[in-house]
């Protein structure tokens, strides 16, 4: 399997993983098998889930996708953030899953970076976003910074960070050249660790970071390491609360199931966290040229294209311009079944079907990139 065929094959297995933790979240018992599943939008809306649905751990991957430009004159592949904020502020009304960093996020806007939250939690829903950095950039360095960036734009907490960047590593590594004995890979990723320093991360950041948050990075990257050790034994521990480090942990760990031919095993794995430590566990294995005969995924040829997008963005054969948005956008949820209309970001859009009650609207959207299901509360 050449490169271009690892970065597609990457890209399509995270999502793969997606959809089956994303199943397994919303159904009793355990599957393997892609069918469909009831989702709940909220405690008053239940939306019929078709199979291969992925979830928000997805979605935010596709968001970052759609918002990488690529800048050929520096060889590096780069967020528009501007992009992205409008992108996110969309996903508000498509989004399968709620993450609580992201909800804020978009709740508090600037004051959510002085809240304690964004200091101090620890899970950090949806960091797995950061895989199209990695899938399209050439060069680590150029992906340690704009995986940094990314991280913090939703989580400041070192454990985030750190798991972001590991991520980061493991995928890199797999795709240059597939580390397929455990004890190597272990041992890479805590040679990261140990060498990895806060101020050169930092570099261009603007704004002070809190007294004593260089020893609290510190501590972190230790009990990284740590916790890397204990995968060389397959030590599979419990918590209470699960953190990005043991989403990632146990990632590997169902990784190395997968090298053995063997089921992976969900046990013990919070339901709520199955959806983003499979689609990790998936996005490896598939930078490996594993997961090679899947079932089929909602919108199949949606994802054959992004990947064949993400490597013409590798080889900087995009040439996207930053986004500036629109002076009058269309708003989607006046627009009646049958309409057409030009969207500044989901382009050509059709209203397929259009329903209306006294708590909201629902639209089903067929766009370039697929069929979309909106829902706004009045």
């Amino acid at each position: 399997m050449n490169t271009s065929e690892k970065i597609k094959n990457s890209f399509v297995s995270m999502v793969y993983g997606d959809a089956l933790g994303f199943l397994n979240e919303n159904t009793v018992g355990e599957t393997n098998v892609l069918e469909p599943f009831v989702f709940e939008f909220d405690s008053k809306v239940r939306v019929n889930a078709c199979p291969g649905q992925w979830s928000y751990i997805t979605e935010l991957n596709m968001i970052v996708l759609k918002s990488l430009v690529d800048v050929k004159e520096k060889y590096a592949v780069k967020v528009d953030y501007s992009r992205l904020i409008h992108e996110l502020e969309l996903w508000q009304y498509y989004r399968h899953g709620s993450p609580e960093n992201f909800d804020k996020k978009l709740r508090a806007k600037k004051s959510y970076y002085n809240s304690e939250y964004y200091w101090k939690n620890t899970r950090g829903d949806g960091f797995s976003r950061i895989i199209p950095i990695v899938l399209t950039n050439n060069n680590f360095q150029g992906i340690e910074e704009e995986v940094y960036k990314n991280i913090i734009y939703i989580n400041r907490h070192p454990q985030v960070t750190l798991t972001g960047l590991l991520l980061a590593r493991a995928l890199f590594l797999m795709i240059e050249k597939p580390v397929t004995d455990r004890l190597e890979l272990i041992q890479q990723l805590k040679e990261y660790l140990i060498y990895l320093k806060l101020t050169t991360l930092e570099g261009s950041i603007q704004g002070e970071l809190p007294e004593k948050y260089g020893i609290q990075f510190e501590k972190e990257k230790v009990q990284y390491i740590m916790a890397l050790d204990r995968v060389k034994y397959r030590k599979c521990e419990e918590h209470h609360e699960w953190g990005s480090r043991d989403v990632f942990i146990r990632s590997v760990q169902s990784l190395w199931s997968l090298m053995d031919d063997e089921a992976i095993s969900l046990e013990g794995i919070p339901k709520k966290e199955l959806k983003e430590s499979l689609a990790i566990t998936y996005s490896l294995w598939g930078a490996m040229d594993g997961q090679k005969n899947r079932p089929e995924l909602k919108d199949e040829h949606v994802l054959e294209n992004m990947g064949d997008y993400l490597n013409k963005l590798r080889r900087y054969q995009v040439s996207k311009d930053y986004y500036r948005g629109v002076k009058e956008e269309v708003d989607l949820f006046q627009l009646q079944k049958g309409e057409k209309a030009k969207h500044p970001l989901l382009n050509a859009v059709k209203v397929l079907e259009r329903k209306e009650s006294d708590a909201y609207v629902f639209l089903i959207m067929e766009t370039k990139s697929g069929v979309y299901h909106f829902l706004k509360k009045k």
